[in-house]
């Protein structure tokens, strides 16, 4: 696959219960608070598995949840925290009272995955270059 993206994982949960002064949270205070995730096997649950392991942290899975929304709505009611892209900060309204710190050191690449056995038309090579265009702007906006 091609890299399309990089991009950090969040820790986001109800302001009033937040774990840690401001900035950047570290793995501890990842492993020290209830979190909801999406169910294995997942990418971003495997990233997240391999990033508390690494750091031989334990990971406090209260319940797993496959919906971004659904998952914004019960830590919005305090059910816990989750761990996220910055991409799917965008689900976050300013009046659910959630606060989402950049985790030191996890970050998820989006790729672009295509066979090097099939033909590639000339609508997908172009398809490839808008989403490699609007990655590089929307990282570009960010920063």
């Amino acid at each position: 696959g091609e890299a399309l993206v990089t991009e950090p994982m969040y820790l986001g949960g109800r302001a009033n219960a937040w774990p840690a002064a401001g900035g950047p949270v570290d793995v501890e205070a990842v492993g020290q608070v209830p979190l909801l995730l999406t169910s294995a096997p997942n990418g971003i649950r495997s990233l997240i598995e391999d990033y508390m392991h690494a750091a031989k942290q334990r990971l406090t899975v209260r319940a797993e949840m496959n919906s971004v929304s659904l998952t914004i709505n019960a830590i919005a009611r305090g059910a816990g925290f989750t761990v996220l892209p910055r991409c799917a900060l965008a689900e976050l309204r300013r009046d659910y009272g959630i606060r989402a710190e950049p985790i030191e050191d996890l970050s998820v690449s989006w790729l672009i995955a295509t066979s090097k056995e099939r033909y590639q038309s000339t609508a997908a090579i172009r398809l490839k270059a808008m989403l490699h265009e609007a990655a590089a702007a929307s990282t570009a906006a960010a920063v």
